[in-house]
């Protein structure tokens, strides 16, 4: 294979290497993203057992799991604008992240185990799209809302503040409109819906406040619609170096081939 030859096919591979790595980690391709992180939060990838630190702009998948540590809280918005927040000391996956953007149908379904997390769901634009929240002992059902799912030692409460949710639990279905919470402890059905406290109201008010004004923020895509990941980045600049060392070497050899003397120290250099 000539120099010319040669150098045309490793420039070719390595491009389309960067295109699909640029395509698979870039956050402008991602359903949801980390928006804003504050204390110790941590990301588990599919299939993996180790933790590692959660980071700004970091691209969500299905079968990726999130926890927080005391003081802290991460801020989770899809593409869809749709935002959620996990307060301290939760932990969750997600068990099904999708987007078809063709159909628009939207498949979210977040396992929480522990924790409490607030979710400002935007309407979705397909009927057959699904947001679900699921907990150890029920699974509220969202279309475009504002509501809590708090859930710690076997019992899981669920108030809205906005919209509508319906909560599921041992075959049993209650619809929550605004202002109306209720209890769902392991092995029973929802409690009645009831009236939330005005102090928990408040403080629902204010997570609604915070998760829409994020909402309205430009997304990663519209902010930084080119910029690639660093890790990226970095791969580009050796790979682009490569490319350099093999030209310069083949030059040199052509060199030496075809004047049976040797090329002189940085004759090559660009």
């Amino acid at each position: 294979m000539n120099t010319k030859r040669r150098v045309f096919l490793t420039v070719f591979l390595i491009s389309i290497f960067l295109c699909l790595t640029v395509k698979a980690a870039s956050p402008q391709n991602a359903v949801a993203t980390i928006y804003k992180i504050a204390g110790k939060v941590e990301i588990k990838q599919s299939g993996s057992e180790k933790w590692e630190k959660a980071k700004v702009e970091m691209p969500l998948t299905a079968g990726m799991a999130l926890r927080t540590g005391k003081n802290a809280e991460a801020f989770i918005k899809w593409s869809t604008g749709s935002v959620v927040k996990f307060s301290a000391q939760t932990s969750m996956n997600f068990s099904e992240l999708s987007l078809d953007k063709t159909s628009k149908i939207e498949k979210t379904t977040i396992d929480i185990s522990e924790g409490r997390l607030f979710a400002n769901v935007k309407k979705m634009l397909n009927k057959n799209s699904e947001f679900n929240v699921k907990t150890p002992t029920a699974i509220a059902g969202v279309r475009g809302t504002g509501f809590l799912a708090e859930t710690s030692e076997g019992k899981t409460t669920f108030a809205v503040v906005e919209g509508q949710v319906s909560v599921t639990a041992e075959g049993v279905e209650v619809l929550l409109n605004e202002n109306l919470q209720t209890l769902v402890e392991s092995g029973m059905p929802p409690a009645e819906p009831a009236e939330m406290p005005e102090d928990l109201r408040q403080e629902l008010n204010k997570d609604a406040k915070e998760t829409s004004d994020i909402s309205k923020e430009p997304t990663v895509e519209g902010a930084k619609e080119t910029a690639a990941p660093k890790e990226v980045e970095e791969r580009t600049e050796v790979i682009n170096q490569t490319i350099e060392d093999i030209i310069n070497q083949d030059t040199q050899g052509k060199i030496i081939e075809e004047y049976g003397i040797p090329a002189e120290p940085g004759c090559c250099d660009r």
